[in-house]
């Protein structure tokens, strides 16, 4: 997530991630078979 934070706020916008919706993230891309970290970073670039 701080990439993702570092990556918005260099076009001067902010993130705040509450616990709660990180763990949500985290369990909706979850995948045991293939836990690329891409998986998150489609979901926020979408």
């Amino acid at each position: 997530m701080k990439d993702v934070a570092k990556r918005l706020a260099e076009k001067g916008v902010a993130l705040a991630v509450t616990d709660a919706a990180l763990d949500y993230v985290l369990f909706e891309r979850y995948d045991p078979v293939s836990t690329s970290s891409s998986l998150l970073n489609d979901s926020i670039d979408k």
